[in-house]
């Protein structure tokens, strides 16, 4: 009976690690994908930052630059949370 009982709750204990290890996974795997798609943003912000510059030094106005920046910011932050 004892022993039984002991198979019983190593069973369950190791059901709930191999849970916790699939989380773990999981989650590994969805902060990755978000550091990935920040990086990305990140560099693109970057890119627009210097063709706004570039355009603006000459006295032009660049709306269009702006916005694009403006989404990539959004989309940023949301992801920030």
């Amino acid at each position: 009976m004892v022993r039984q009982r002991g198979q019983q709750v190593a069973y369950t204990l190791n059901n709930y690690a191999n849970r916790l290890n699939d989380e773990t996974i999981r989650t590994r795997s969805h902060l990755s994908d978000i550091v990935s798609q920040v990086n990305t943003l990140s560099g693109q912000g970057a890119v627009l930052n210097k063709q706004i510059t570039a355009a603006e030094g000459t006295g032009t106005q660049s709306p269009d630059l702006r916005d694009a920046r403006e989404r990539v910011a959004d989309h940023l932050s949301k992801l920030a949370g």
